[in-house]
């Protein structure tokens, strides 16, 4: 009998010990680091504007060509470039219809040259249900092309081949 009386007590003990960590650490949580996701770059001195639209004209239509969703807008102030830490959604227009959707981590515009690229886990789904996986694509307005400079993984149906550098003219 009093080796189960050791017994018991010796565990109320160990639980109330238990019970003691938890309510301190409850009561003093440690400050969460932030975290900041892989391969987005930092922009020292940049604004962080917070949920954001951005739309890109066609300059031979004037209608919509590029549709970007994004949060954390970040503007650089000694470019003017406009960066989205965490792109939603990006879409391509054509005609008014829409052709492509992209998404990613990030996303980077240069205002003047009004190219940009998007990087990150990429993911392009439209033509024919075709959907295109790779790091970073770039889009160069002036020449109205399409970059993937890396591996490139494309799905159709129920082909799927990779390839290592595509270049692809939208128009």
């Amino acid at each position: 009998m009093r080796k189960l009386t050791g017994t018991i007590a010796l565990f109320v003990l160990f639980g109330a010990g238990i019970t003691g960590v938890v309510l301190y650490v409850r009561a003093h949580p440690r400050p969460a680091k932030p975290r900041k996701p892989a391969n987005i770059p930092a922009y020292p001195g940049a604004v962080v504007k917070g949920l954001n639209l951005l739309q890109l004209m066609d300059k031979d239509t004037g209608k919509v060509q590029w549709e970007i969703r994004g949060v954390e807008r970040i503007e650089l102030p000694d470019s003017g470039a406009i960066v989205f830490q965490k792109l939603g959604k990006a879409t391509y227009f054509e005609g008014g219809k829409e052709k492509l959707s992209v998404s990613a981590r990030f996303f980077r515009y240069n205002p003047t040259t009004q190219n940009f690229e998007v990087g990150g886990k990429v993911t392009v789904m439209g033509y024919l249900s075709m959907t295109v996986t790779t790091e970073l694509v770039r889009w160069a307005a002036q020449e109205q092309r399409v970059l993937c400079p890396g591996d490139v993984h494309v799905f159709l149906k129920q082909l799927h081949f990779r390839t290592r550098r595509v270049e692809l003219y939208p128009k």
